[in-house]
């Protein structure tokens, strides 16, 4: 089983409509990865994402080549977010995002040139990697963790209602994630038949990992 990632499948582009299934592969990632220099910071996220794209490739070449004795699964997530074990957790990838927010009051800059795009709960990812490696079902497959769509608008207003108390900025800037993801049906019929439900919502997970604090 491979913890691979949403930005092997695409990269995230606002107000665009996007139709990703299984067979999707960010072959724009590679080639911007791969393109002659000069070697910007802005070429960061797509070396990223290629590096993604290209490892999990290079998994189905190899299970495709090879009499394995054994079935192979992927699970692609998204932005994940949810409760927080401990205080590093506050700092460190896509967490951190709405710690930012919360400590500075504020969209941290670095922050506002982000698309929106999908987000997954920790506990949601977790679990289809359980299922990923003991489901009978599950054999080698794709596995998309892509819970809800996310803007800054949904976040803050959200965050509102959660703690009120707190100091919140002003909403984003109205861009939305407009892609279609068919595989998480498949994810999500999944977690529902091992848990009991489904992909747990935006305001639900921001709730755990605000409680978090």
């Amino acid at each position: 089983m491979l913890t691979s990632s949403s930005t092997a499948a695409l990269t995230p582009q606002a107000n665009t409509k996007l139709r990703i299934t299984k067979d999707s592969w960010n072959t724009s990632a590679i080639e911007q990865a791969w393109a002659p220099p000069p070697y910007e910071s802005a070429r960061a996220w797509s070396v990223y994402s290629a590096g993604k794209t290209q490892g999990e490739q290079e998994l189905w070449k190899v299970a495709a080549e090879s009499t394995l004795h054994f079935e192979i699964s992927s699970v692609l997530p998204n932005a994940n977010l949810g409760r927080l074990l401990d205080d590093s957790q506050k700092q460190s990838s896509t967490p951190s995002w709405i710690t930012g927010v919360y400590n500075q009051k504020s969209i941290p800059e670095q922050l506002k040139n982000l698309p929106p795009q999908w987000m997954v709960n920790v506990v949601d990812t977790a679990r289809l990697h359980v299922v990923a490696l003991t489901d009978p079902d599950v054999k080698n497959e794709r596995i998309f963790a892509f819970g809800e769509t996310y803007n800054w608008d949904g976040i803050l207003q959200a965050a509102r209602r959660i703690k009120p108390e707190a100091e919140w900025p002003l909403e984003g800037d109205g861009r939305e994630d407009l892609s279609e993801i068919v595989p998480r049906e498949r994810a999500e019929e999944i977690l529902k038949r091992n848990f009991g439900e489904g992909f747990r919502g935006l305001e639900e997970t921001l709730r755990e990992q605000l409680e978090s604090y």
